[in-house]
């Protein structure tokens, strides 16, 4: 579930049942939504939601990238550490 940043009344009515609308904003992208029929995106909505979507996988990718670096790194100086060890017992 994602958490929505900000959420108000709007002003624009349903498109099938004709109720005010509430707007919810989350990350800059604004939607209406209409308890009983779902949401409704105006134009340009869908790319602005493309966009931040694409920017959490990429900002998530380099995040996780780092992770698995220094990983990569520790794993590497432990297992250098024992095989090097070894290396000096048995040339």
């Amino acid at each position: 579930m994602v958490e929505i940043d900000e959420r108000r009344p709007g002003s624009l009515p349903c498109p099938v049942c004709g109720v005010a609308m509430h707007v919810e904003r989350k990350e800059k992208v604004e939607i209406d939504v209409c308890a009983e029929h779902g949401i409704w995106l105006n134009k340009d909505e869908m790319d602005e939601i493309t966009r931040a979507v694409r920017q959490r996988a990429r900002d998530l990718s380099e995040s996780l990238q780092r992770v698995t670096a220094r990983k990569a790194r520790q794993d590497g100086k432990v297992l250098g550490s024992v095989f090097g060890f070894w290396s000096l017992l048995f040339p």
